[in-house]
């Protein structure tokens, strides 16, 4: 009994820990969003595949592409002048190009 009391307080306190993490994590990304917000023009999410995460109007009224352009799903890549795009992409992904600079 003693034994599956100490497993399932372990459980709980590693359970409640993470919890705390998680909620740590997403206000420092709250106050880091607030932060960048008052600083830039326009700030954006991208996905894995370096593609926008949704629609941010901002981003383009910023490039005149008109605010109700929806850019999510496209890729950042469209924006980046072709010859620096492998670059790019590559320092945006942490790739060999990214450790050299």
């Amino acid at each position: 009994i003693i034994g599956c009391a100490h497993l399932a307080h372990t459980s709980m306190y590693a359970q409640v820990r993470d919890q705390i993490r998680v909620t740590a994590f997403g206000s420092e990304r709250s106050v880091m969003r607030r932060l960048l917000d008052l600083m830039c023009d326009a700030t954006v999410d991208l996905t894995a595949d370096l593609e926008f995460a949704e629609h941010y109007q901002q981003f383009s009224a910023m490039l005149m592409l008109g605010p109700s352009r929806n850019v999510k799903g496209t890729s950042i890549a469209q924006f980046i002048v072709e010859e620096d795009r492998e670059s790019v992409r590559n320092q945006m992904l942490g790739g060999e190009e990214a450790e050299g600079a």
